[in-house]
């Protein structure tokens, strides 16, 4: 970083428990990338390849399992926006820097073993976990996507959390229900999508 000065955010590689380079999405996400994900037919696996080739350069995000930031930077935008509790906020973080001219690196000479999911899917942290993610999907989207593309994820949502709905009613009915099945958190994020408790 201090041989690179025109650098404000530098994220380093990811690799998993068995030390293999995990996808890091260094581009913005897209409406259409974020409505896929909605409806639960992303296909993360695809990231590995468009990431290219493993060495240090210009990125427009990086994961927030570990980066470092300038001071300037933050004197120049301030913190991370609090608003996000779980998930986006990095995200948020390097659209905001770009905005201010700044530059962010993807730095994989460097990396760190992330070891996906042990925390988030822990069974007794799971509701807060799809609460708070969801909340923090819908305040980005409202403040980073278009009022017409913000209307369409968030009727996305509407749509796949109905369906879910049933599926985890119809599980309960049939005793194979998990965590992820909790038909009030369900419809507590129906309202959510909605517009009705945020």
């Amino acid at each position: 970083m201090e041989a690179h000065p025109e650098f404000s955010i530098l994220g380093t590689g990811i690799v998993d428990e068995n030390n293999q380079p995990c996808p890091i999405r260094l581009w913005e996400d897209t409406p259409q990338d974020a409505a896929l994900k909605i409806m639960g037919l992303y296909d993360p696996s695809n990231e590995l390849k468009k990431m290219g080739p493993m060495r240090a350069k210009e990125a427009k995000v990086i994961s927030g399992c570990c980066f470092i930031i300038t001071r300037d930077l933050i004197e120049s935008i301030g913190l991370m926006d609090e608003n996000y509790f779980l998930y986006n906020e990095e995200d948020d973080l390097c659209r905001r820097a770009r905005k201010g001219g700044k530059k962010i690196c993807f730095y994989p000479e460097t990396s760190v073993q992330h070891l996906h999911g042990q925390s988030t899917h822990q069974e007794r942290h799971r509701k807060k976990v799809m609460l708070e993610s969801y909340r923090s999907n819908l305040y980005f989207y409202s403040k980073h996507y278009s009022f017409i593309w913000n209307r369409i994820l968030r009727s996305v949502y509407k749509m796949t959390l109905l369906l879910g709905l049933l599926r985890s009613s119809f599980r309960h009915l049939t005793g194979s229900a998990t965590v992820d099945d909790s038909v009030s958190l369900k419809l507590k994020l129906l309202l959510m999508s909605s517009g009705k408790s945020l």
